[in-house]
Formats: structure tokens, sequence, C-alpha cells
């Protein structure tokens, strides 16, 4: 790589996903991890302390040095963790009725057969949580019906059974609620249920916070200084990247144009939103983004990740390709985890979804063709398979 190929100073607008953690959470693990990744890597990787921009917006800097070059990134967190504490239900009632929502607008749209067939991790992701409800509730009324049963077997009056089953009952309560605080084991459900309210327009606020993300988005455009200008969509960050993009261009006609604009996916879920019958909006945006604009989009998602559906075209049923010639991107790319770790640690991140899911922000623990800091901070310029070392086509993770 020649110094004339080097990124100099590139600003990233990073959209993350469904969690209510703000950017200091985030901070600290670029942080964190970079300094691994450069560990490795034998770089040199300095992250400034945090600025805050407002109430949405948070900005950190970052100093890569490699091999002579200098690049300088300017690091821009858009936040809208406001937004998904407003719909991160904690109690049983609403997360169990959420559940039997989202089920039922999948059902609806006959997207859990297709899931079966050609995303086995995210059919099984999303069945997970009611029954692991459904299982803990059950189990808890049969264990406090034999703690009754066996307080009258021996010999006890009638209000002794009374009390063993509420205090059976209220003990399996307590357990939910610490193995959830603990383990979060239905974040995905909340996730789920998150898509169907945005595909119904029941999400306060959700198009104003786009608007606002699309002038940062814009202001970036306006300065002269960046060689690179990159849009990272993690998780459900993804599908804001997509409207955001598009509110971008309809301020700013001709703005997706500039070269220098680029857009990466990390583990994304397009297609469970996308294909929910009431997401018209987003569907057109997804079709502009994909047909219309050349765009350079590189998609980073593993198809062994439960939270994502990467092998399904989001837009195969809709009549906005049919009607044109299929475009060449996004590009598919396979992050390759299963090469980047020794093997008990694939294991490790494939028995736990949430660690799988940020695996993408992570550093790894070999050398390999992924690496998120290189991505976001690195010398490199940004580019699709063919122009940057180290791609590989999504083909799938190991078994």
């Amino acid at each position: 790589m020649g110094k004339a190929q080097a990124v100099r100073f590139r600003h990233v607008f990073f959209l993350h996903g469904f969690d209510p953690r703000g950017p200091a959470a985030y901070h600290a693990m670029y942080e964190r991890e970079a300094a691994k990744q450069a560990a490795l890597d034998e770089t040199t990787l300095t992250v400034s302390k945090r600025e805050n921009l407002g109430p949405h917006a948070s900005r950190w800097t970052v100093c890569a040095s490699e091999e002579g070059a200098e690049t300088e990134t300017r690091y821009e967190f858009l936040r809208w963790d406001d937004i998904v504490r407003r719909h991160w239900p904690k109690r049983k009632w609403p997360l169990f009725r959420l559940m039997v929502g989202y089920l039922a607008a999948f059902r609806q749209a006959h997207f859990l057969g297709l899931l079966r067939r050609t995303a086995r991790p995210a059919y099984l992701a999303i069945f997970f949580p009611p029954l692991l409800v459904s299982g803990f509730a059950l189990a808890g009324l049969l264990i406090a019906a034999a703690g009754a049963l066996l307080a009258l077997a021996v010999g006890g009056p009638g209000w002794s059974a009374v009390l063993a089953f509420l205090a059976i009952g209220g003990a399996s309560m307590v357990a939910w609620d610490r193995l959830e605080t603990r383990l979060n084991p239905c974040w995905l459900a909340r996730v789920f249920g998150f898509l169907v309210a945005w595909s119904k327009g029941r999400i306060a606020g959700l198009e104003d916070r786009q608007t606002y993300f699309a002038t940062k988005i814009a202001a970036g455009l306006d300065d002269p200084a960046p060689d690179e200008i990159l849009v990272v969509g993690h998780s459900i960050g993804a599908q804001h990247a997509v409207s955001v993009l598009n509110r971008l261009e309809e301020m700013r006609p001709g703005s997706l144009s500039d070269p220098r604009l680029k857009l990466l996916t990390l583990g994304q879920c397009i297609p469970l939103l996308a294909r929910l019958l009431d997401a018209q909006r987003f569907r057109e945006d997804l079709g502009q983004l994909i047909v219309d604009h050349p765009l350079v989009w590189i998609d980073v998602t593993s198809p062994a990740d439960p939270a994502s559906s990467c092998a399904i075209d989001p837009l195969a049923a809709t009549d906005r390709l049919r009607r044109r010639e299929q475009p060449v991107h996004p590009i598919h790319v396979s992050p390759r985890f299963h090469l980047l770790m020794p093997r008990e640690a694939f294991r490790k991140i494939r028995r736990d979804p949430l660690l799988f899911h940020f695996q993408y922000l992570m550093a790894q623990e070999l050398p390999g063709p992924y690496n998120f800091y290189r991505l976001t901070a690195g010398p490199e310029p940004f580019a699709p398979p063919g122009e940057r070392i180290g791609w590989t086509l999504n083909a799938g993770e190991a078994p």
C-alpha cells in the first residue's frame, strides 16, 4: 500500500443497535478493544477522551500509525439510546405480550418458514425468548404446586399449602428477575418487538432523530478535510443507516454521489424489518439505496449470528427489484469469526448470542481478514473485495 493510497483523515459516523447503553460504554469498549487489536497487529492506536456534542451525539479521535502511515479518525457516535430505553419493557406481562405480538407479525408476513429454511440461527432466536419465559413460568408453577402438595402430605394445615405455593412462586419470580438482570436472555425479544413497532410507525421521535443524524452527516460532507466519510451501522443501526442516508439525499440531492461517502453494516437484520407487512416506508428507503445510488456499501454479517438474517434477500418479494436489473450492492462479506480466534473461544461465542452479536466491534485473537479497527481507523481505504486485500465473500461460518 503506497502513501498516495493511505487515508490521512477519516470521519466515521457510528449508529448503534438496540442497546440502552449510551456512548460512554461504547467509547470504553472501543478504547479497550483498540488496544488489544493494536497489540496483535503490532501497530499504534491512540483513542482520545470522549467529547459530548449535545444530547444525541458524542465524539472521540483515533490516531493510528502503521508502516509510516499516519491516520486520524474523527469517530462520531450518533445516539438513540433514549428511544431504546422507552421501548425496553422490564415487567413480565408487557414482555410476554411483546413476544406474542412479534410472533404474530412474522407469521402474518409468511416469514417464519423462510427463516426456518434459510436462516436457522435467527429462526431459533425468534422462538427462544417465548419458550424460555413459558418454560420458566411453567416450571415455577409446578414446583410451587409440588411444595403445596408436600405441605399437605406432611400433615400441615391448608393455609401452609397456600403459603408454600405463594413463597415458591414468589421465589421463582425473583429468580427470573435476577436471571434477566445478569444474562438478559430476552434482549432479542425486545429487538424483534421494536422492529414490529417501527414497521407500524409507533416509535415516537424516530423520524426526527433520523433527520437529525442526516444533518450531522451533511455537515461532515461539507468539510473538505476528510479523505473518507464512513457510515457504520451495527445491528438495527444498519436499518437506521438506510433510512438516514435516504433522508440525507432528500435534504441534499446528490449527497450519496460523493465518492468519499461509504457505508459499512455489521450484524444487520435488515430483512426482519423489510419483510414485515407494514414496513412499506422502510422498503422504499431500502430500494432507493440499493437501486438508485452508486454508494459503496459493504455488509459484514455472519450467517451464524442469531440476531441477523443476512442469508435472506430483503427485497426479493417486492416489485422494486423485479423491474430493475439486480444491483451489485450491498456486497455481503463474512467476518469468518472461526478463523479469528481459537476453536474454544469460537464455541464460547456461539453459546452466547449477545456476545456473538457484539463480536463485530471487538478485537480479534488471531490475525485475519476482518478487523474492525483497521476498517474504522486504519490507513487503508474502505473498498470492496478485489480492491481491498483480505475480504472473504459471505460463505458462512464453521459449524
